[in-house]
């Protein structure tokens, strides 16, 4: 073997043991593409609300906030503790879907749920395109206690299993012909990232895939949201930069957009008038239109949904933006200037 041709073998083969590098994800869906403005809408739930976990009480909830927040869309989300809901179900969530569609097919629609079929998603996914409804997905939100608060390594919501349900996800997806209105959101939980996961384990990078050397996107979802409460045990409610810590964390090490899927406030025990509420509900949504001067660099959020709800307490107190009227006047602004 001559000496140029020993050469030529030797280069060949170092480039075949070149590490591969991770390819980024294709372009998200165009209600996530950075540059939008940042949507406003709300969550009301019937948790630990007097009238009730049905139907009749779903929707009524639903009217009021949709008539509070000035009466345009306001986005509902749908959460079941098992399957995927659909339409056709006989369940609180399935009867409520199909009577947004027929009533309000306006709405941007979330479907939150904790096991995963790929036969629910493709079916979900056609009811989407046949009501011509944006669609969102998430699975298992706010994974990390379920796994880390007692070691559950068995949990669906444990890193290896949860990263593997959103591949499926972005497979199932890619194939539908609505994948361009289907958006797949992370939804993790701030207090526990905060709290928690420094003892107990359950950090935001076991849950989502690092940008690539280029700087790219390389997670199957298309964004990562919060759900973020201001403590009712701290002297005082978030500061903003408090309240964007991880968006900018999550963003500088993964390029994923970001919003927050559950905004609220417990109310601090100093703050009977609930003007510290006000304040903070006006800090976090202005910050997260355009966080540059608190993050430079970090993009505005995609969208922010306040959580309206009482609570397992039982106490309306705890959650409800209704209860700071200069909260709701200003939210209501943002939501029908940019609405979900």
């Amino acid at each position: 073997m001559t000496r140029s041709l020993r050469l030529l073998l030797g280069a060949a083969l170092a480039v075949a043991v070149l590490p591969p590098v991770p390819a980024a994800a294709k372009p998200p869906p165009a209600s996530v593409a950075s540059g939008s403005a940042t949507r406003f809408g709300v969550i009301a739930s019937t948790i630990g609300d007097p009238g009730g976990n049905n139907l009749a009480n779903t929707q009524a909830l639903y009217g009021q906030h949709r008539t509070l927040m000035g009466g345009g869309p306001t986005g509902i989300r749908v959460f079941s503790a098992g399957n995927i809901p659909l339409a056709t179900d006989t369940t609180v969530q399935g009867q409520f879907l199909a009577w947004i569609a027929a009533n309000h097919p306006d709405e941007y629609v979330t479907v939150s749920f904790k096991t995963y079929s790929s036969t629910r998603q493709n079916t979900l996914m056609t009811w989407a395109q046949t009501n011509s409804l944006d669609l969102e997905l998430i699975f298992f939100h706010e994974p990390q206690d379920d796994c880390f608060k007692i070691p559950t390594p068995s949990s669906p919501a444990c890193p290896a299993n949860y990263k593997s349900v959103y591949v499926q996800m972005d497979a199932q997806r890619d194939a539908h012909a609505w994948a361009a209105r289907v958006v797949l959101n992370k939804n993790l939980m701030d207090y526990w990232q905060h709290f928690e996961s420094a003892k107990k384990g359950g950090g935001w990078p076991l849950y989502v895939e690092p940008k690539n050397g280029a700087g790219e996107k390389t997670d199957p979802a298309d964004m990562v949201t919060w759900d973020l409460y201001s403590a009712e045990w701290l002297p005082l409610y978030y500061s903003t930069s408090r309240a964007l810590k991880y968006p900018d964390q999550v963003w500088d090490g993964t390029a994923m957009p970001w919003g927050y899927g559950e905004l609220g406030a417990h109310r601090n025990p100093d703050d009977a008038q609930w003007s510290g509420l006000a304040d903070f509900e006006q800090r976090v949504t202005d910050a997260a239109q355009d966080p540059e001067a608190t993050y430079p660099g970090l993009p505005p959020a995609v969208f922010v949904k306040w959580w309206c709800a009482y609570g397992a307490s039982g106490v309306a107190e705890n959650n409800h933006l209704e209860r700071s009227a200069a909260a709701v006047a200003h939210y209501r602004a943002k939501v029908i200037a940019s609405p979900l």
